[in-house]
């Protein structure tokens, strides 16, 4: 399941999210979005409704992503094409 190929949303930083998720389940750091949700205190409703477009990510949701899965909060905003921060340096 690619999340960001089927997405119906137009926010950037939600497609952001969607792609790391994708990236965490190839690479097999999670191995679904339930496991996605469960590690970041998310509802896998909460995704589902943003995956329809309904509502957004938040900045608690977007915080705790980047703080579980050491992702740069800076490719999310499009600020860096780098989608984790180096593993010796926590912002």
């Amino acid at each position: 399941m690619h999340l960001k190929e089927k997405s119906k949303v137009e926010n950037r930083q939600d497609q952001a999210v969607f792609d790391i998720i994708d990236t965490l389940m190839e690479k097999g750091v999670v191995d679904n979005v339930q496991d996605f949700c469960e590690r970041v205190g998310m509802f896998k409703q909460s995704i589902t409704e943003i995956y329809k477009g309904i509502r957004h990510f938040n900045v608690k949701q977007i915080r705790e992503i980047c703080q579980v899965f050491n992702v740069n909060a800076n490719y999310i905003f499009g600020f860096s094409e780098n989608k984790f921060r180096p593993k010796n340096k926590r912002t």
